[in-house]
């Protein structure tokens, strides 16, 4: 989420969490390109990710190149994730099928494939009711698009899918998946990438720890989603307001949701 976050506001990220009840983290930082920022002890010029700058009673030392703050993007130069794409182990909790039909998405609904030719639609499917966002090009940057999917979904208490659609992809897509992967844990929601031809991408949550997977499609082009964690926005806001005296927590949910509209 933090690369995330760095890539599209295009502005350096850090964050210095260090130790939490007694056990050790480590910071994290990002540039504006969402490449990981190296890090050296102060006296030292020998630099290492700053994920691996992990002592506590150490001073470490992170230099910026400032004028990569607000560039355009080079979509080429966003790092390829860590996590590969895998086959779904075990079972489903609820699984949907989606595919491109004549270049248009589409969903397997209770009467057959629906295809998606509106931006949003409601979809009902024997998992119960789906809303599915699309998103074109670029705007796989703009977080405003998502909370309004998520704020759709959540009217009829259905499960949102963001689907980000490109004419062609302007990289690897697996750099996109890097981004995706911060968008799924931040929404609670399966993101798919795809272009005319081809789903490229499909990232969800495959427990309750909000833990992202890639997930591999079928040689057919079909790809199974699963819904089960896909919560939506009260989920995704709950990571801040889990701590909040039990009167508040309702509250403090709605003015998210304001937000969330307003944003929109």
């Amino acid at each position: 989420m933090l690369r995330l976050r760095a890539v599209e506001n295009r502005f350096f990220a850090l964050c210095t969490l260090h130790d939490k009840g007694g056990s050790r983290t480590h910071p994290f930082a990002f540039s504006p390109d969402g490449r990981e920022l190296a890090g050296r002890k102060a006296g030292s010029e020998v630099a290492q990710p700053l994920s691996q700058c992990n002592e506590s009673g150490i001073v470490y030392i992170v230099n910026l190149d400032m004028s990569m703050v607000g560039q355009p993007l080079d979509w080429s130069k966003l790092p390829c994730p860590k996590k590969s794409q895998k086959d779904r182990s075990g079972t489903p909790r609820k699984p949907i099928r989606i595919k491109l039909i004549n270049e248009q998405p589409a969903v397997l609904g209770r009467s057959g494939w629906q295809i998606l030719e509106k931006p949003r639609c409601y979809v009902e499917t024997d998992q119960g009711l789906v809303y599915v966002g699309l998103i074109p090009k670029e705007r796989i940057l703009d977080a405003t698009e998502c909370f309004h999917i998520l704020e759709q979904a959540k009217q009829k208490n259905c499960a949102p899918i963001i689907w980000y659609i490109w004419d062609e992809i302007p990289t690897d897509p697996a750099r996109l998946a890097t981004l995706v992967m911060g968008r799924a844990i931040e929404c609670c929601a399966p993101v798919l990438i795809s272009d005319k031809n081809k789903i490229h991408e499909l990232v969800e949550l495959s427990n309750r720890n909000k833990i992202p997977a890639r997930r591999t499609a079928e040689e057919s082009g079909e790809i199974i989603v699963d819904i089960g964690y896909a919560w939506g926005l009260d989920n995704a806001f709950k990571m801040v307001t889990r701590k909040l005296p039990k009167n508040e927590k309702r509250k403090a949910l709605d003015c998210y949701r304001k937000l969330a509209r307003l944003l929109s």
